[in-house]
């Protein structure tokens, strides 16, 4: 069971991040979060809810359908459901990688993420890079691919940006940018308040 402190902790930096006021109460096993903010209902339950376990894995290649025919690897849904993508089962970068995640735009003007890793999770990621040139690597967000991408060229540095592929950047960035929720959680209400 996930500890509570934990839970507030990670909910409420992500809310901090999204430049969100929040009060949270206990009430027995049930934790209650006052946000005061208009907030479109979707992305306060996705802040709340989104684990936010990120993971970059090696040789993901898209596939019709997902069959238990290779045990050495996984298969995982796209972010819209469509596709399938087959891929390593080891990530060679997770959240535990993340130094900062931060909203940005990349060179087309979209909506993206601005990642960078620490000291370790950027060797790993430059030795995945070098070695993978012409390939597909796969971000995932709580075990969905979010983004599937060909490797340009050798990544130094820790540093890279990544299309949202129609998240919202800066949802993104507040989820990633907290340590991971230790588990799922479930919104049981959702209440409006109301101006006196």
């Amino acid at each position: 069971m996930p500890s509570a402190d934990t839970v507030i902790h990670t909910i409420l930096g992500r809310l901090a991040e999204l430049d969100l006021n929040a009060s949270v109460r206990q009430i027995g096993t049930a934790l209650e979060f006052t946000v005061d903010a208009a907030m479109e209902p979707e992305l306060l339950a996705q802040v709340l809810t989104q684990q936010g376990l990120f993971a970059i894995h090696a040789e993901a290649e898209q596939v019709s359908k997902c069959e238990p025919t290779d045990p050495a690897r996984i298969c995982l849904p796209s972010l819209d459901g469509e596709e399938r993508y087959r891929m390593a089962p080891i990530a060679s970068v997770s959240s535990a990688d993340l130094e900062e995640v931060s909203p940005t735009v990349d060179h087309t003007g979209l909506p993206a993420i601005m990642v960078r890793l620490s000291r370790s999770g950027a060797r790993r990621f430059g030795k995945l890079t070098a070695e993978r040139v012409g390939e597909f690597i796969a971000l995932v967000l709580d075990g969905v691919v979010v983004i599937a991408a060909r490797v340009q060229s050798l990544i130094l540095g820790g540093s890279f940006t990544a299309p949202t592929n129609g998240l919202d950047a800066e949802l993104w960035a507040a989820i990633l940018g907290q340590p991971p929720l230790p588990a799922a959680l479930t919104i049981y209400e959702v209440r409006e308040a109301s101006n006196p």
